[in-house]
């Protein structure tokens, strides 16, 4: 069980898919007009981010194996930590796994941060070319609107990926 809190975003359709395509059961927080677009992508619930714990809490009330947290820092991101089992995991990418927060409830985690390296781009581009992973695009924009486009993606509900062009 999987929970991907962010989930139509660039980061979060991608981390929804390939828990999915592990086989993995994906609750999915989104709005309700993303619910078919996130069931596309593989989720198997979609919870709307108002009241979003005291729903998976219902769906799941023994918790869940995994946590990723794309959205929430400090203490909205550990008020999501009592809906992970002990034993589970949580990724943040806020810095928000801190081990002090996560070893009293006996989870483990990770901040992580965009590293990509040539052997994970090769896994994912052929995960893209064999038909298995979609990079959704959610608006094209010349390199001249960069900085706005950066500004819309901080502000606004993004579904999939932002592409600049040269």
């Amino acid at each position: 069980m999987v929970v991907v809190v962010g989930a139509p975003g660039g980061v979060g359709s991608l981390a929804v898919q390939l828990a999915a395509a592990k086989g993995a059961h994906v609750v999915a927080s989104g709005p309700e007009e993303d619910e078919t677009y996130l069931k596309d992508l593989g989720a198997t619930d979609v919870v709307a981010r108002e009241g979003f714990a005291e729903s998976v809490r219902k769906l799941h009330p023994d918790g869940v194996d995994v946590l990723i947290d794309l959205v929430n820092g400090g203490e909205a991101f550990a008020e999501l930590l009592d809906l992970v089992k002990p034993g589970g995991r949580v990724v943040s990418v806020h810095r928000a796994a801190d081990p002090a927060l996560l070893e009293p409830r006996n989870l483990t985690g990770a901040n992580v941060m965009s590293n990509p390296d040539r052997d994970l781009l090769d896994e994912l581009g052929r995960l893209v070319a064999a038909g298995t992973l979609r990079v959704p695009i959610q608006e094209t924009r010349p390199l001249d609107d960069v900085a706005q486009a950066l500004a819309t993606a901080k502000t606004k509900h993004t579904r999939g990926k932002t592409v600049i062009s040269m």
